[in-house]
């Protein structure tokens, strides 16, 4: 527990992350064959919660949301937004707008019923963490 709270505060002290290694990052997981994800992939992303999702939707298309290669590889990049909300490093971007946004169009629009479900999942996971996510008023 004390390494994951180190490893918090230095993700929130550290640099913020320049938009050509976000937009890197999500060529690379929309690009690469699924199976080929690197744990860096995840780190990366757990640090830009909503930020990635709006680097997602600056990328792909509507009609990319509704293909289920495309879907699942958006997905993957969502869960890693949030897979750890104390490691994003920005205040505004553990707000999860633009994320539940494209989550609710997938779970709406793609053909797959699994990817659909995958979607409702993650809704509901990031729901529950949206109070910790809020920020602190003191």
């Amino acid at each position: 527990m004390a390494i994951a709270a180190t490893i918090a505060a230095t993700a929130q002290t550290s640099p913020p992350v320049p938009d050509a290694e976000v937009n890197a990052l999500v060529d690379s997981v929309l690009q690469l064959p699924f199976y080929m994800d690197i744990g860096f992939n995840e780190h990366l992303g757990s640090l830009l919660g909503d930020r990635l999702a709006v680097a997602i939707s600056k990328k792909v298309r509507l009609a990319d949301l509704r293909t289920p290669e495309k879907a699942k590889r958006i997905l993957l990049l969502l869960r890693y937004a949030f897979a750890n909300p104390t490691f994003v490093q920005s205040e505004a971007d553990r707000n999860p707008s633009t994320t539940l946004l494209l989550l609710d169009f997938l779970e709406d629009q793609c053909p797959d019923p699994a990817l659909r479900q995958r979607a409702r999942e993650l809704i509901i996971r990031i729901e529950a963490l949206k109070s910790s996510l809020a920020p602190v008023v003191r």
